[in-house]
């Protein structure tokens, strides 16, 4: 990820770019045609499918809850929303939620996919970023599509006996995020973009959390809520 280039940054150089320090390359193994190079960081993997949904169900989801969660507690930059204890916790479980199912999905390691976890939040909390809640949260309406970051990865979690409750609030708050979402009715947006039915364990969930927020409940509450639900369907 890219940081906001300052001026002080860009002394000596206009056209100089900062990264943080991240510094992985997966690619797809089955792609290569004879012997793979030995490139530093390079990560040939098979099947590939792996760190692309790793990518949009644990890194892309999780930035969209905190941005999601954010928002309804008005903060304005992403570093100030996982800094909130509360925020920060209910993001974690849905990564780990997701963590667990690509694990069995896939049949990698769970504590490699954990460990990815604890580096990402970590990397959300980097304020030199300047990453803002309206950047990460825009566009809600393909975020919320059925194979996308959060009905995607709560789908899955659901294919692996895992009720993905802390999920389950962040698309409740995804649809308070902007005027243009607010407008939508909360069951046509769940059975027309996140096709779900009628029924749908996670469409009723998802309803009752959008209502709580509708009639103000306190956010902090609702996710301790996330979190006891997750647990008893767990123990369930």
């Amino acid at each position: 990820m890219v940081p906001v280039m300052t001026d002080q940054m860009r002394r000596g150089n206009i056209a100089r770019v900062c990264v943080e320090e991240y510094c992985e390359l997966p690619v797809d193994k089955d792609g290569f045609k004879g012997s793979i190079p030995d490139i530093k960081h390079m990560i040939p993997f098979s099947p590939f499918s792996f760190y692309i949904q790793r990518k949009l169900f644990i890194q892309n989801m999780g930035h969209a809850l905190v941005a999601y969660l954010g928002k309804l507690k008005g903060y304005i930059f992403i570093w100030q929303a996982i800094g909130d204890p509360h925020i920060r916790l209910t993001v974690m479980k849905a990564m780990q939620n997701s963590a667990v199912s690509l694990s069995r999905e896939h049949k990698v390691p769970l504590d490699t996919i954990l460990a990815y976890i604890d580096d990402l939040v970590y990397r959300f909390g980097n304020k030199l970023l300047e990453d803002t809640i309206n950047r990460v949260g825009h566009d809600v309406k393909r975020k919320l599509s059925a194979s996308d970051r959060l009905t995607g990865a709560a789908r899955l979690c659901m294919n692996h006996g895992i009720f993905p409750s802390n999920i389950c609030l962040g698309i409740a708050a995804a649809m308070h995020f902007d005027r243009n979402i607010q407008k939508e009715r909360p069951e046509r947006i769940l059975e027309e973009i996140c096709l779900m039915q009628q029924g749908d364990p996670l469409k009723e969930k998802i309803l009752e959390f959008y209502q709580q927020i509708e009639n103000r409940v306190n956010i902090n509450r609702m996710m301790e809520e996330a979190w006891d639900f997750n647990q008893a369907k767990a123990v369930c």
